[in-house]
């Protein structure tokens, strides 16, 4: 079940997984996809986490963080900025972390599709390979000649291979070093500089400062493109 900043807290967990999806509390039969936005989630999920949590339900938390950050290049393509993408996803691991909670995993749209010559698609802009605007077009995946002006792809934009890559490595080294320090991934580690708090976004200083030079005007502006 997918739920935005429009979802109202109480309601969710009362009318959709009390009454009707998951009367029973069966563990593992609701899943919530959050897709709030890098602009939204910090005013919206701390509510429905409290939420869920209050009603005892048994919810398994996924993050969407494509979904709410889609705009719109200044050619006109429609586009996803890889760092207000990484910046929604360190938010959405924070805030369940400070609450208690548990993110149980992410959905992200992206392909590994490759042209004759190697190359990946272009549809989303940032990354390790530091897609600009301007590049969005070399292989864009759309329908007709009217794509620079309405945006009309096969299907939303995508991160590449590159970029899904990224993503992931950057998830895995986060929990990665949420083991090593006992459950505390914001507690220093090799390269950290020294001892830090259990409250410190490691996920956002490493990844988010990396990625998101140019993301923020895009994380006011992304709307919700489907």
């Amino acid at each position: 079940m997918a739920i935005g900043s429009c979802i109202d807290a109480c309601p969710v967990v009362r009318d959709l997984c009390c009454c009707f999806v998951n009367p029973d509390r069966e563990p593992g039969r609701v899943t919530l996809i959050t897709r709030y936005g890098a602009a939204k989630i910090e005013d919206h999920l701390p509510a429905h986490i409290k939420s869920v949590q209050a009603s005892g339900h048994p919810i398994v938390w996924i993050c969407d963080p494509m979904h709410g950050n889609t705009q719109t290049s200044a050619s006109g393509l429609k586009t996803r900025h890889f760092g207000t993408i990484v910046a929604e996803l360190a938010a959405c691991l924070r805030i369940h972390a400070a609450h208690g909670s548990r993110l149980g995993g992410v959905s992200l749209e992206f392909t590994g599709e490759l042209n004759e010559e190697g190359l990946s698609v272009t549809e989303c802009v940032g990354g390790s390979m530091e897609l600009g605007e301007e590049q969005l077009g070399l292989r864009y995946q759309w329908k007709g000649a009217d794509a620079l002006v309405g945006g009309q792809s096969f299907c939303d934009p995508r991160l590449n291979f590159e970029q899904s890559l990224d993503v992931a490595f950057l998830i895995s080294n986060h929990f990665k070093k949420e083991r090593r320090n006992g459950g505390a991934a914001g507690s220093g580690g090799e390269g950290s500089g020294g001892e830090s708090g259990p409250g410190e976004d490691v996920l956002y200083d490493e990844l988010v400062g990396r990625f998101a030079a140019g993301a923020g005007a895009g994380a006011g502006t992304a709307g919700v493109a489907k």
